[in-house]
């Protein structure tokens, strides 16, 4: 064999063997263009299917099931785990059972909770828990000039605090209008100046009550006291500050015990600070006597029962008559000495027994008979 022959055998060889190996390349391009293709298929073809499948309304719950059923199953025996898997699968049998056969009765509708209005639920603000306290601490000569002034009967307060049940039926029956306590079948209790006087002994006799802010007396007793802020202090601050007296009783002493008396059982109001509008009534200490705080009482009550009747969320009058009031008219199998004022024979201890006899029910009381006159 020549030369030319041996180079085109070589030539002839060499482009065999290239053209095997680009149709091996070949193949390996088409068999990745193969699965890429598969690959897009399958998920166009899920896509295409969540689109198309209905969708549940149902929250997923699944996963925290399954979190739930593992942490129970944790120190338990695989018998344990299945009889409390078994045992929830026919507690869900039974009701769906039980939901089945009850489906052709007529279910009654659920009862809505009623809106309340008037004074029903409604909060009293006036409460004798912070005088109780702070009359304790009282010494004899300052008990002796509130005394002096006919406002005893506050400081004769021998109840800490106010039954709530009973101040709830008692404003229900508490009829403003006319003033009176109505009890269906039972009569009528008049609230009137006199009342006020029997129960706590206050002036009743006078002059109107003013009861309103002025400027220049919130001025004046603002230097009285050496009130620096512009808010008015809160009651808390106002019983300090009369404790800080040290056993004072001179005219600061009385007026800023009769400020707080108003602000917060008297008159008070949805604030938790003193009120301004005491300290017109209170500035003339020595005037107080020939002031008619019974009829301002009264009043309050008739004021607080009114206004805003229909979304009054709290009553900011004196309560606690209403329902010493009551509770004095009531045919008791008690020894209850014959005292005036009469809040002095009333304590807690006493309250509490006539409270149970005279309750019908939870929230409903008029068991006991009545000895003065409706």
């Amino acid at each position: 064999m020549d030369l030319l022959d041996q180079v085109m055998m070589t030539l002839h060889l060499m482009g065999m063997k290239s053209i095997k190996h680009m149709c091996a390349h070949a193949q390996e391009v088409f068999m990745f263009f193969m699965y890429i293709t598969e690959f897009v298929f399958h998920f166009l073809l899920i896509y295409v299917v969540s689109i198309f499948q209905p969708r549940s309304s149902a929250p997923i719950t699944g996963y925290k099931r399954q979190r739930t059923k593992a942490v129970i199953a944790r120190g338990k025996r695989p018998d344990d785990i299945i009889s409390n898997e078994n045992s929830n699968e026919s507690q869900a049998a039974d009701a769906r059972n039980k939901n089945v056969e009850g489906a052709d009765v007529d279910q009654p509708p659920k009862a809505k909770r009623q809106k309340t209005g008037g004074t029903e639920g409604c909060r009293n603000r006036a409460s004798p828990a912070r005088l109780f306290k702070l009359n304790k601490d009282f010494v004899p000569d300052q008990k002796g000039v509130i005394i002096g002034k006919e406002f005893g009967g506050i400081l004769d307060l021998a109840a800490s605090s106010m039954p709530g049940g009973l101040s709830q039926w008692i404003m229900k029956h508490y009829d403003p209008e006319i003033s009176q306590i109505v009890i269906l079948e039972r009569g009528k209790i008049h609230v009137d100046a006199a009342s006020v006087r029997r129960i706590w002994g206050l002036p009743n006799r006078g002059r109107k009550v003013c009861f309103e802010n002025r400027r220049e007396i919130t001025k004046a007793m603002y230097s009285i006291y050496n009130i620096t802020t512009k808010s008015s202090p809160t009651l808390t601050e106002w019983c300090k500050m009369i404790i800080y007296m040290g056993g004072s009783y001179d005219d600061d002493f009385v007026r800023a015990w009769l400020a707080l008396v108003f602000s917060c059982f008297l008159a008070p109001s949805t604030s938790l600070s003193i009120s301004p509008k005491s300290f017109l009534a209170v500035m003339d200490v020595n005037g107080i006597t020939e002031t008619n705080i019974c009829q301002f009482v009264v009043d309050q009550l008739k004021l607080a029962f009114t206004s805003g009747r229909g979304n009054k969320k709290a009553v900011c009058c004196c309560v606690f008559h209403l329902v010493l009031l009551y509770l004095d008219s009531l045919d008791v199998d008690e020894p209850i000495p014959n005292l005036v004022p009469r809040v002095s024979v009333w304590n807690s201890d006493l309250i509490s027994k006539v409270i149970k006899k005279d309750r019908k029910a939870p929230g409903e009381y008029g068991q006991l008979r009545a000895t003065l006159p409706f």
